[in-house]
């Protein structure tokens, strides 16, 4: 079945994933911090605590959730093939705690039953999804999410002051420029910049105000922004 989200990952950015995590220094602690707010949804007498990825790319984040209590187990998924191989050789000590789909989101949403996952976590994919989409997905996210369950996203999520986004985007583009060029491929840092470009277009610009707003509307109780750096925070949701 065709994935119903343009694959954005797919070319020469799938190849050179971690060059992301050299070009961000905040990195991990976006992943770490996802994963310990997961953490904090753990119920002290559960045996074991089910988890949702989506968009798990090569598996940064999931090994940080992981890490963060042995109780935890995940279905990651993600519809880049490059990165479901990746992950499969980064995870390769925990295959026992992880099952991973290569898999369009929304297809795999739709086609898990309510209250299925005790909590969905993901970062830096609904932010490529059209609103539209992103909406549906939120919608759905809620419905497998158990009662008591989490929702956690770590994203590119734009704060409603114009000047502090407009800034933050500015350091972020003079940022993969400078390091891809340390890296020797300059085109690699275009790539990325042509990127992060799209992502400020009214159909695909995530705004802060109005993803706690859907949250909200759907039902999530406690939907905060517990941190932030730059154009990246992570928002918290309870069901």
């Amino acid at each position: 079945m065709k994935s119903r989200i343009k694959q954005r990952f797919s070319g020469t950015i799938g190849q050179e994933y971690t060059f992301f995590e050299n070009a961000f220094p905040h990195v991990w602690p976006l992943q770490k911090t996802i994963a310990k707010e997961i953490a904090k949804a753990i119920p002290k007498n559960a045996k074991e605590f089910r988890i949702l990825e989506l968009g798990c790319g090569p598996g940064p984040t999931t090994i940080e959730l992981l890490k963060a209590d042995k109780r935890i187990r995940i279905t990651a998924i993600d519809n880049e093939p490059t990165m479901i191989k990746q992950a499969k050789k980064f995870l390769q000590n925990y295959e026992n705690r992880v099952k991973l789909v290569l898999v369009d989101a929304l297809e795999f949403l739709k086609k898990s039953k309510n209250e299925s996952f005790n909590a969905v976590a993901t970062g830096w994919m609904l932010h490529n999804f059209p609103q539209k989409a992103r909406q549906e997905a939120h919608k759905e996210i809620f419905r497998v999410i158990k009662k008591n369950g989490a929702f956690v996203n770590g994203d590119k999520i734009a704060e409603e002051n114009k000047e502090n986004h407009k800034a933050a985007l500015e350091w972020s583009l003079k940022r993969f420029r400078s390091e891809a060029k340390k890296f020797g491929k300059p085109e690699l840092g275009e790539e990325w910049v042509k990127h992060m470009i799209r992502d400020e277009k009214p159909d695909l610009i995530m705004r802060e105000a109005k993803t706690k707003k859907q949250l909200v509307n759907l039902g999530f109780s406690k939907v905060q922004i517990v941190w932030r750096q730059h154009l990246e925070a992570v928002i918290t949701a309870r069901k």
